[in-house]
């Protein structure tokens, strides 16, 4: 493994770390997630931090069945791989291929296939399009997996979980902070392993005003269909009792009714620190309606499902 080169500046650079030219107050980090179907779920959160103050890399863990453990490194523990989506921290890798773990009551060892990445290209190199070039935008956010399947085993404070083809995902977020407000989940475990539905809305500040992004997709089998303002996209979300997404573009509509789910307390980075902190829920029960326009210009359900492992996070008042 080698130390990060900020003089190699590839668009595959998206499935890696940045690594942030500021000085100051900047993080970056992956979003990992695997869920059986009965809603089981595991999120690992790995990246860095820094500040005036103190720069670290981090590995947080988090699942329904215990508190979030972190785990804190040098910086310099972080080191980059050649291949996308290839790095270790400590004695603890991540790759294509896998996640490997081990750490006091905290041993990962989990398999992936059926790995797809985002398919990047110079005009979109990422899922928020030419969005993610702007320089100084608080928060920006990319899907590194839309989809994968993960096997494997955990062992986390006595407790030992086996997940078997059972689907996973990844996303990355860096800048500075996490908007104070947004909104993001996914939404997985449907009859059809290759569906994944996946939203992010928010409002990062640039130079100190904060403006709106959405953006979101709907992958089935080897296609992935976005939605956002560039293709006349559009997402809402409403609390009416409940959380209730819709998705539309010129091909879908997707609705998504979300109940109750178990809270996993996480750490989020605010100027550069990682002593903010969210709530994301997981295991949801989720009921998904997928419309698909025909040749007629006429709405036809292809989709009609109810999901236990969607997660959710909601920060900030509308």
């Amino acid at each position: 493994m080698n130390n990060f080169d900020l003089s190699n500046y590839p668009i595959r650079k998206y499935d890696n770390f940045h690594f942030s030219s500021r000085k100051r107050n900047a993080f970056e980090g992956f979003y990992f997630k695997v869920a059986k179907k009965d809603g089981t779920t595991l999120v690992i959160i790995c990246g860095y931090a820094k500040s005036p103050e103190k720069s670290h890399a981090f590995i947080q863990v988090s699942s329904q069945f215990i508190s979030t453990l972190y785990f804190e490194y040098p910086i310099d523990s972080l080191k980059m791989g050649t291949g996308r989506f290839e790095f270790s921290i400590g004695n603890n890798h991540f790759n294509t291929r896998g996640i490997k773990l081990t750490e006091k009551n905290c041993n990962v060892d989990l398999s992936i296939s059926m790995f797809l990445p985002w398919k990047r290209t110079a005009l979109k190199p990422s899922i928020m399009g030419q969005l993610s070039r702007i320089p100084l935008v608080e928060c920006k956010h990319d899907v590194i997996a839309p989809s994968l399947e993960v096997s494997g085993n955990i062992e986390i404070e006595n407790n030992n979980i086996r997940f078997d083809n059972d689907s996973g995902y990844i996303d990355k977020n860096w800048g500075s902070s996490f908007p104070r407000k947004y909104k993001w989940g996914h939404i997985s475990g449907f009859d059809d392993p290759t569906v994944s539905i996946q939203f992010a809305l928010g409002r990062p500040k640039w130079l100190g005003i904060p403006f709106p992004v959405y953006v979101g997709f709907f992958k089935i089998k080897d296609q992935i269909y976005i939605f956002n303002s560039l293709n006349q996209g559009k997402i809402t979300m409403i609390n009416i009792g409940h959380n209730e997404l819709i998705m539309e573009n010129k091909i879908f509509r997707i609705h998504a009714k979300f109940g109750q789910g178990h809270p996993l307390n996480l750490f989020a980075p605010s100027q550069g620190k990682l002593e903010d902190s969210i709530i994301e829920n997981a295991g949801i029960t989720t009921e998904v309606k997928v419309f698909q326009k025909n040749n007629l210009n006429k709405y036809q359900l292809i989709i009609n499902e109810t999901v236990n492992d969607a997660t959710l996070e909601i920060r900030g008042e509308e």
